[in-house]
């Protein structure tokens, strides 16, 4: 056990290599690099007012503090930075790194969504031109696909709305009665979920399109927070009244295995949770080409176990997690047509 004592410190995040990074604020804003043992590793003025820094797949360390987007080495060296300018006014969250290592940012003053790649270079920037200044909430949500989930407050009512990768509105769904919504968050089945706050007090499940799937009566007042899904599809919910609820299991009846080799079939990997390998089983009733792949629950491609043509009948893969760092994943089978995902849990 032991304690670090640092300024203004957000949350922190964990590298591959058990390094610690974390943001502070001491005289100026600090990225803070901490070693397993509590030692500091080294400290940085490369951003350091975001609640907590994304790592992308190389171990860059991405920050943002007012102005400035900063990507950092894993030696505490400056990678490269974005620095605003006058049209958009202050970075207002934590970035966000999707498919292709896309680095994602929320804005405040002039309300955007913004994309970088790995380079720093701007690669589109998204804005809802009836959005309050401060309108989109700094948290994002990031589907398999690539799709950004954000929720948008404006004068012309909240929603949460649907942002391809390449910076196109793919829908937007208006909330009742203008109440304030949270951020969303999805599932390995693409529902998205949201709240309805003040005056709807629901829970709210969204298709993959964006149009209704269903609601729920909160018996208080949700949090501003999304809501959080556990690997058994369960959905947990915290309360401004201070109550944490949890509510049965969302997955659709798809998410459950076949043994039927007539019909295309995932399986649950066995054993999950798993240290170090785990086998995954499928159903193919015909030949096809087969895409199966491991992503996190960011959306960011992990690993590819399959992408070739496969012949009708039962397959069964072994995969070995050996550069993967421990927690839930998620396993997407594409098999022509026939597309299904399951989460797995990594534990070392």
């Amino acid at each position: 056990m032991w304690k670090l004592t640092l300024k203004g410190l957000g949350a922190p995040v964990i590298g591959n290599d058990g390094t610690i990074y974390c943001s502070g604020y001491d005289f100026g804003s600090k990225l803070y690099a901490v070693n397993p043992n509590g030692t500091i590793k080294w400290e940085s003025t490369n951003g350091g007012l975001c609640s907590h820094p994304a790592i992308g797949n190389d171990g860059t360390i991405y920050s943002t503090s007012d102005e400035q987007l900063f990507a950092t080495n894993m030696d505490g060296s400056l990678k490269w930075k974005y620095s605003l300018n006058r049209i958009v006014y202050y970075f207002a969250g934590d970035p966000y790194i999707g498919n292709n290592e896309t680095i994602y940012a929320v804005t405040g003053g002039t309300a955007a969504l913004m994309a970088f790649d790995a380079n720093g270079a701007l690669k589109w920037l998204y804005r809802d031109f009836n959005a309050f200044n401060d309108g989109i909430k700094n948290v994002l949500s990031i589907g398999s696909d690539g799709t950004v989930y954000i929720s948008v407050a404006s004068s012309s009512g909240n929603t949460i709305q649907a942002i391809t990768e390449s910076g196109q509105r793919k829908w937007a769904y208006a909330a009742n009665n203008s109440s304030p919504l949270s951020s969303a968050t999805i599932d390995n089945m693409g529902t998205i979920y949201f709240f309805e706050r003040s005056f709807s007090r629901k829970l709210v499940a969204l298709n993959p399109d964006g149009t209704f799937k269903w609601s729920l009566n909160m018996p208080s007042n949700p949090s501003d927070i999304s809501p959080i899904i556990g690997p058994s599809g369960t959905v947990y919910i915290g309360t401004t009244a201070g109550t944490l609820y949890a509510y049965g299991n969302t997955t659709s009846v798809r998410d459950r295995p076949s043994n039927d080799q007539k019909h295309f079939s995932l399986q649950q990997n066995y054993p999950n949770p798993f240290n170090a390998s785990t086998v995954i089983t499928f159903f193919l009733p015909n030949s096809t080409h087969v895409a199966l792949k491991v992503y996190n629950l960011q959306g960011k491609e992990m690993e590819v176990l399959i992408n070739a043509y496969q012949v009708a009948g039962k397959h069964e893969i072994k995969w070995t997690a050996e550069a993967i760092p421990s927690g839930i994943y998620v396993y997407r089978l594409q098999a022509g047509q026939y597309a299904e995902v399951k989460k797995l849990i990594l534990l070392k």
